[in-house]
């Protein structure tokens, strides 16, 4: 393939740069950067900027990080696949001699850590050798900005990839701003830990049922209050128990932004407590501008019911489920003036969203009373024939009576109720 044309290689160095920061392509990329020595030296840092498991080759990249520190330093972001499911014992990126080359490089790294993680690399089999890798390269990686890491856990390996922030990785992730982490299947890793790392703000969690590891077999201790930086706590279809979503909630020193998708793959869902749960919310009165809790309303004495967020006065956006019209309790009446409310009804179930627009005439003239400032209430609907029922335009009047607007948005009928989480966030300003 030829390379670029000599006029692009005399382009400024700031235009170059800009012009390959707009390439999709992490492969074009790298091949730019090798047509000349100037443009090597100028797109190098933009080249390992970022790596993901999708370009392939982690023991190439493992053996970069180990031999050239000065790339290492140059490492941002990194996404890493958990393919461990997959695993090939003829790949090449699996080959012994390459494993052995990346554990001496390792051990001979001053710090213990590192001599561990030698001894994990070198002699991992199977579903363990992801979670080692992963280790390896958060450790080598100082710079460090966010961590986007989808995994398959096994208790079965020497090392887990948590370790390098347990144990202390030696540059300690200072720049670590953003962590997601998403699970395959449930498992016990101790994640109180990343809620320490003094640079985190987002942390943002899927398929995370609990926070601690074997919460059976060792002293569990929950985080200390204000004790975390974390601004974004994001819990993804959990099923995390509500005593241990509390003390995460209150380790934080000024919580924004808390999302908890309630919604279980591997076992039965446990019951929201919402009083505690709005309770510790409070705690985060002078910061808390969004706030989401979403259930998937399988059964109907699970609806979350919340009484009143009015003393979180910078609200902003809140997304709560509909209670059933005959369960007893409110479903948030009493809110701050400027917050927009986004509801999640029971997909399919019209009873149950026709018996919460009966109550809207009620409802509403409530909430008008408390909030006078009240102008628009948005509902989300999961079936289009809702929005020109009788009772929708109602509803509609009801609302109007008082002069408030009922805003109607319709999910896709293909949608489910993740669709509604994805809109709410879109919703969310970013605050600096």
């Amino acid at each position: 393939m030829s390379g670029p044309p000599s006029t692009f290689t005399r382009l400024p160095a700031e235009v170059i740069v800009q012009i390959a920061q707009s390439l999709n392509d992490h492969n074009s990329l790298v091949r730019l950067g090798r047509a000349n020595r100037r443009l090597n030296n100028l797109l190098t840092p933009l080249i390992y900027s970022k790596f993901s498991t999708s370009f392939g080759k982690e023991t190439l990249f493992l053996r970069t990080l180990t031999s050239e520190p000065q790339l290492a330093g140059h490492v941002k972001h990194l996404r890493w696949i958990d393919e461990s499911d997959n695993w090939d014992e003829d790949k090449e990126e699996y080959e012994t001699e390459s494993r052995q080359k990346i554990a001496s490089k390792l051990s001979s790294l001053p710090s213990l850590f590192h001599k561990q993680l030698a001894i994990a690399v070198e002699h991992a089999v199977g579903g363990t050798l992801h979670v080692s890798f992963l280790a390896a390269a958060m450790s080598l990686t100082p710079s460090l900005e966010t961590l986007d890491a989808t995994l398959t856990t096994s208790n079965s390996s020497r090392i887990r990839w948590n370790e390098a922030v347990w144990i202390g990785a030696p540059h300690q992730f200072a720049h670590l701003h953003t962590i997601k982490i998403k699970l395959r299947r449930s498992s016990g890793m101790d994640l109180n830990p990343l809620f320490l790392l003094p640079a985190v703000r987002t942390l943002d969690m899927t398929n995370v049922d609990r926070l601690k590891s074997d919460p059976q077999k060792t002293i569990w201790l929950p985080l200390p209050e204000k004790s975390s930086n974390v601004e974004t706590l994001l819990f993804r279809e959990s099923n995390i128990d509500t005593d241990i979503i509390v003390p995460a909630i209150k380790a934080c020193k000024r919580l924004q932004t808390f999302l908890f998708q309630h919604h279980s793959k591997w076992s039965p869902l446990r019951k929201i407590d919402m009083a505690q749960l709005s309770s510790a919310l409070l705690v985060h009165r002078d910061s808390l501008r969004d706030v989401g809790v979403m259930d998937r309303l399988k059964e109907e004495n699970e609806s979350a019911i919340v009484d009143d967020l009015f003393h979180l006065p910078l609200l902003e956006n809140l997304l709560l489920p509909l209670c059933n019209s005959h369960v007893k309790g409110r479903t948030a009446l009493r809110l701050p003036p400027k917050t927009r409310w986004f509801a999640q009804t029971v997909k399919g179930d019209r009873k149950a969203f026709e018996g919460f627009l009966a109550l809207c005439s009620r409802s509403v003239t409530q909430m008008k009373v408390e909030n006078p400032l009240l102008q628009s209430v948005t509902l989300w609907i999961a079936e289009k024939e809702f929005a020109t029922s009788l009772v929708t335009y109602m509803a509609r009047q009801a609302c109007k009576k008082e002069g408030v607007q009922l805003e109607l948005r319709v999910l896709d009928k293909k949608s489910d109720v993740s669709t509604a989480v994805v809109d709410w966030e879109r919703g969310v300003p970013e605050h600096t």
